[in-house]
């Protein structure tokens, strides 16, 4: 455990690139994990009836499968540095629709689809990214450490989300987390691409050459 966390803490030191993204990927994963854990009362806000639940969740896996096959050509068309800002617009263009727009049923079962998106985007291109900038001796270690950060970032996250619904609405708490979102992955991502990184192939990701579609994952 020890020599784990040496060496997670020695791959943030050495680059620069490697720390902002996990920054960023801690604020969209809560992001994500969000739109899908609190759908049922954002449904029941909106009066959608509870037969449309088990349609509506089938549908998003058929969308977030579609996504799964035009994510590397997504990234491909957007480029490296223009993937993120991609996903910022939508998560939190989202969670700004959702607090602030007043929709009917089925509006509110259409306007998390948007959420699909994300959802293989967002782990292709941190994993994509983590691959092509990290040396291979560091990438196991990386990939685990995003995953844990991920955990610990919900686990402080997720329990001041609830705090803020309570108090005050599920929008007001939507639109707070959007804000929150928007700044923190704008500063990430421009401190991410402001210096030059310890690439594991020494140059910028080269999406065209990858080819390999990822399955689609389940919630």
């Amino acid at each position: 455990m020890l020599s784990y966390a040496l060496r997670a803490v020695g791959t943030l030191r050495s680059s620069r690139l490697v720390w902002w993204l996990m920054l960023f990927a801690m604020g969209i994963g809560v992001g994500m994990k969000l739109s899908f854990h609190t759908l049922n009362p954002y449904w029941e806000v909106h009066h959608v009836p509870i037969v449309w639940f088990g349609y509506a969740l089938a549908g998003y896996n058929l969308l977030a499968a579609l996504s799964s096959l035009l994510s590397p050509w997504l990234m491909r068309l957007l480029g490296e540095k223009r993937v993120p800002w991609g996903i910022v617009a939508i998560v939190c263009g989202g969670f700004f629709l959702m607090a602030l727009l007043e929709v009917t049923p089925l509006w509110a079962v259409l306007l998390p689809a948007i959420f699909q998106i994300p959802r293989e985007l967002f782990p292709l291109w941190t994993n994509r990214v983590i691959h092509e900038h990290t040396r291979s001796q560091e990438r196991a270690t990386t990939l685990s450490m995003k995953s844990l950060m991920g955990q610990l970032s919900q686990m402080l996250y997720l329990p001041l989300f609830g705090l803020m619904t309570d108090t005050w609405s599920l929008q007001t708490a939507y639109f707070l987390t959007a804000l929150l979102m928007l700044v923190l992955s704008a500063i990430a991502i421009k401190q991410m691409w402001k210096t030059p990184h310890n690439g594991g192939q020494g140059g910028s990701v080269s999406f065209a050459a990858h080819q390999t579609n990822t399955p689609a994952r389940s919630q």
